[in-house]
């Protein structure tokens, strides 16, 4: 993801490139563990798309996604 950021250059990302790839990381993996909460109770171990859209309309913190994979 850093290298698609035009202000990511040469071998070492300046620090605001790394930030931005921290909060990408942090943001998949919190999204990523509430919707496996969703498989679980569907007593699976793999996440499906509808897993996603669970956590995306249980969770305010989401609101913003809502209608983003349709």
């Amino acid at each position: 993801m850093c290298r698609c950021e035009r202000s990511v250059t040469g071998g070492f990302p300046p620090v605001e490139g790394v930030s931005c790839c921290t909060a990408e990381e942090l943001f998949v993996e919190t999204i990523a563990k509430d919707a496996y909460v969703y498989a679980q109770q569907g007593k699976r171990k793999t996440l499906q798309r509808k897993d996603l859209d669970n956590a995306i309309e249980a969770i305010d913190e989401f609101a913003f996604l809502e209608g983003t994979l349709d």
